[in-house]
């Protein structure tokens, strides 16, 4: 059974998909995706700020390459852009197919970011949903992400939309 406050976030959720401009990044045109560029990158050096917060905890500097994420976003075969009128980016989640140990074809979820200015509005239900559609038309068995363990909110985001904690990480420094 749906909690009412999950349920009212995916009813607005649906209210403002109704809105909005879903693009692939892949079958989008050029000229648009780079008009949309420089709003992307704003938003991605926004979560790598948030993102060294969390790190800080590991003595870690969350680096952004921002070459490297556009081109893997521009070649990952199932990036999506949020965009809502007047091509004002929202947010930007993106899939990598991978194999896990027994062949079977998967995706790690890289990057599902949301402009602070709209969080908790509905805009990542409504990424995470767009982004589980173009999975499974896509083949994939199932969706895997890395979360800071000390990023609650995310954390809590991923629950909602029914991912589980499978391994836990650890490490030591030396």
């Amino acid at each position: 059974m749906i909690d009412p406050i999950t349920l009212y976030i995916f009813e607005r959720a649906m209210e403002k998909e109704k809105q909005l401009e879903i693009y692939d990044v892949n079958s989008m045109d050029p000229d648009l995706f780079n008009q949309l560029e420089p709003q992307i990158d704003k938003i991605l050096k926004m979560s790598r700020e948030e993102d060294n917060k969390f790190a800080k905890r590991y003595k870690e500097k969350y680096p952004v390459d921002r070459p490297y994420i556009l081109n893997t976003m521009k070649g990952a075969g199932s990036p999506i852009v949020l965009t809502i009128n007047q091509n004002i980016v929202i947010g930007f989640v993106f899939i990598l197919p991978r194999y896990n140990d027994n062949d079977i074809r998967f995706g790690m979820l890289h990057d599902l970011i949301i402009h602070p200015k709209y969080r908790g509005q509905g805009y990542g239900t409504i990424l995470m949903n767009k982004i589980v559609d173009v999975a499974k038309k896509n083949g994939l068995k199932y969706l895997e992400l890395n979360v800071w363990d000390n990023n609650l909110k995310a954390k809590s985001m991923y629950s909602k939309h029914n991912f589980v904690t499978v391994l836990n990480r650890m490490r030591k420094s030396i």
